[in-house]
């Protein structure tokens, strides 16, 4: 995990931003490895109540939000984190892919779904798509 410090790029620093909201370490590794290979600044987050403040502090573009998580779920937080990042577009990754799922994650907000065994591929056409401009 990132330090305090890292959390808020300085004024002026054109930065993209990704928090990755995930229980599994080894994903939240590899994910970060993904995006920070594109360029993007990350910042991870274990569940959904540290996504929220992690949403909170660092103001990203992108969020990957896990759904099945301890202490708090994904589609509970979701609508506390665009709540605390309005600029930031939501992507669901799950293991637990369901139809319905996917259809509460986008009644919430999310702006696409994918299986997380399906993600890494699409992470360059998940940015350019959805946080292409990097200036917020």
């Amino acid at each position: 995990m990132g330090v305090a410090a890292t959390m808020t790029p300085p004024a002026g620093v054109d930065t993209r931003r990704v928090l990755i909201v995930d229980d599994e370490p080894d994903i939240r590794d590899l994910y970060r490895f993904a995006f920070e290979h594109e360029g993007c600044a990350v910042e991870e987050a274990v569940d959904g109540f540290d996504g929220i403040e992690k949403a909170k502090e660092f103001q990203p573009h992108l969020v990957v939000l896990d759904l099945a998580m301890p202490r708090r779920d994904g589609l509970s937080a979701l609508p506390e984190i665009r709540s605390v990042a309005p600029l930031a577009q939501v992507i669901i990754v799950t293991a637990y892919s369901t139809v319905e799922a996917f259809s509460a994650g986008r009644r919430l907000g999310a702006k696409a779904c994918f299986q997380k065994e399906r993600f890494v591929p699409h992470i360059p056409e998940v940015w350019d798509r959805f946080c292409s401009d990097p200036v917020r």
